[in-house]
């Protein structure tokens, strides 16, 4: 996307009046989308990456019964 952006910014720069203007602006919006893939790509990379696994379950430590109630 980022390389149609510029393409596109670069074909607008030859127009003049309202089509230059819509030609930046859609060479400005693929820009930015291409910008968001790119960022989406960094999140999953960062998300894929191996980590210490870690238990929520601990069973090596015993756990003392609750004291008795009282009854009613």
């Amino acid at each position: 996307m980022g390389w149609r952006a510029w393409e596109t910014r670069r074909a607008a720069l030859t127009l003049s009046g309202a089509e230059r203007v819509l030609g930046e602006r859609l060479a400005l919006v693929m820009g930015l989308v291409g910008l968001l893939a790119l960022l989406i790509a960094i999140v999953v990379a960062w998300q894929l990456r191996r980590r210490e696994r870690r238990h929520s379950l601990h069973l090596s430590e015993p756990r003392s019964p609750a004291p008795p109630s009282d009854g009613p």
